[in-house]
């Protein structure tokens, strides 16, 4: 999908649902994966690293909320 303005992630009987969303409003799921946070790999850091992985870096980071069982993102590209 081109021009992803923001990425949603919900966790849900134990793993992440991704979707994508872009410019136009137009949604994409992704791939799920895995939930699984614990006191040395937040859920935050989970997600994080599913967002770079993607191909995104995050314009905020919730840093206040680390094992949330939902996070929106507003991303950019990584290569901008």
């Amino acid at each position: 999908m081109e021009d992803v303005v923001r990425v949603d992630f919900k966790e849900e009987d134990q793993q992440w649902l991704v979707t994508l969303l872009n410019a136009n409003g137009d949604t994409r799921p992704g791939e799920p994966f895995p939930a699984s946070g614990h006191e040395n790999y937040t859920k935050l850091e989970q997600v994080l690293a599913r967002l770079t992985s993607l191909g995104y870096r995050p314009h905020r980071i919730p840093y206040n909320h680390v094992n949330r069982g939902w996070y929106i993102f507003d991303v950019s590209p990584l290569d901008e």
